[in-house]
């Protein structure tokens, strides 16, 4: 949450990708009652950063030069399961 602050006080837009191939990512940031403060993101289905997520159910990210690991609740099955029903579409 006080990432998120950070982000919200400042007067630029910090560099953000998702590791390892994404780049210069367009990010918004939301609020909803179930998760609070989110970052919202798109992700190429196909990319290494999803299969990334398929393999390991973790998300690694980095804002400007700070890295940071996203770990998902789910199973690394499930994660896989996601990221095949993703690639799909």
């Amino acid at each position: 949450m006080a990432e998120i602050a950070d982000l919200m006080k400042r007067d630029d837009d910090p560099a953000f990708q998702l590791l390892p191939d994404l780049k210069n990512i367009e990010f918004k940031i939301e609020s909803n009652a179930m998760h609070g403060w989110t970052l919202a993101f798109p992700v190429d289905a196909a990319s290494e950063s999803m299969r990334s997520f398929g393999r390991s159910g973790e998300l690694r990210y980095r804002l400007d030069k700070v890295t940071r690991r996203y770990g998902s609740s789910a199973s690394k099955d499930d994660a896989a399961a996601f990221v095949k029903r993703c690639a799909k579409k």
